[in-house]
């Protein structure tokens, strides 16, 4: 993964800090020059401590409060994106069988998931429930990963989710996440122009 040699990787809501801070120690100095490590949050809370731990982990490190679905970089820009379970978190759009039916949404981030369901040519079955939730914001945020990185660039996505059916809610204390839907976030990838691999913890 450092083969050639990044010069800018970004970390999407990297938590406490504590990836930036582990991959740090790994490197020596000489392999760190030049590169800058970018930490990414939209909560200025959590940003501070992990800029405060890549530096503890010798990175020349920059810290940017943004949304990981509308990333503020350049397109071509970024050389290494690592997001380690955060898309969970990402915006999900409820989708009514209806709608699914008949492609049209009823509000325009309904919209914009339909048509992404289309355009990405994203499997959805037969049987359709009456309500559906649809990963948006991974989609989103796939999209984006495809603008910033620079020809031959690499990402580490990692997040719990299912192969087969739509995503549930995960109540987690003080907020709610929503499974990621493997099977469309690959098939949104292979759309894009990704080459992914897709392995489970153990293996990666």
């Amino acid at each position: 993964w450092f083969n050639p040699k990044p010069r800018m990787i970004v970390e999407i809501g990297g938590g406490l800090g504590y990836v930036a801070q582990e991959l740090g120690k790994e490197l020596l100095p000489f392999e760190k020059q030049g590169l800058t490590y970018c930490s990414l949050d939209i909560t200025r809370p959590f940003l501070k401590r992990q800029v405060f731990r890549a530096k503890a982990g010798g990175w020349n490190v920059a810290g940017t409060q943004a949304n990981g679905e509308w990333l503020p970089f350049a397109d071509n820009s970024v050389d290494l994106v690592i997001a380690n379970e955060n898309m969970a978190d990402m915006t999900p759009a409820k989708l009514s069988k209806h709608e699914l039916s008949s492609g049209i949404g009823q509000t325009a981030q309904h919209q914009e998931a339909l048509d992404w369901i289309r355009r990405a040519r994203l499997p959805i079955g037969t049987d359709l429930p009456e309500e559906v939730i649809f990963n948006l914001g991974p989609i989103r945020f796939i999209a984006e990963l495809w603008r910033v990185l620079k020809p031959g660039g690499h990402a580490f996505l990692s997040e719990f989710g299912i192969d087969e059916g739509w995503p549930a809610p995960v109540k987690l204390p003080g907020h709610t996440e929503y499974d990621v839907q493997y099977s469309h976030v690959r098939q949104a990838s292979r759309w894009l122009g990704f080459q992914e691999r897709y392995l489970s913890l153990p293996q990666f």
